[in-house]
């Protein structure tokens, strides 16, 4: 009887710790020129990384899909180990698109009303 009651407990724990996890929490942001998609960085700061995608989540944006306007510097890729999870466009200089922001969602057409700045050694 303690067997099997230590082994329920135990599934639950587990089952329990299992939910609590995300699955799709970014591990890295791969760093990418935009135009030629060579690899700069990768960053793996898991404090800035938690941050930045906060603020994402929970920014402004604006539709770009009439604008005409330059290509980011950058193009990010958010990933959970080896698996991308979204794209974005990134702009050294802030970009005044409707929101202040340096963060493009070129898959919705819209600027991202973040200005964090990435931590390049570029």
């Amino acid at each position: 009887m303690k067997k099997v009651l230590l082994t329920l407990l135990l599934a639950l724990i587990f089952l329990i710790s299992a939910c609590n996890q995300e699955p799709n929490e970014v591990t890295s942001i791969e760093v990418l020129q935009w135009k030629s998609d060579e690899k700069i960085e990768t960053i793996t700061d898991e404090k800035f990384i938690s941050e930045l995608v906060q603020k994402l989540e929970t920014a402004e944006t604006s539709s770009t899909v009439n604008m005409d306007f330059v290509s980011p510097d950058y193009k990010l890729l958010f990933k959970n180990e080896s698996e991308v999870l979204y794209e974005l466009g990134y702009y050294k200089k802030v970009m005044k698109f409707g929101v202040d922001g340096r963060y493009w969602n070129f898959q919705e057409d819209e600027m991202i009303g973040v200005v964090m700045e990435l931590q390049t050694e570029e």
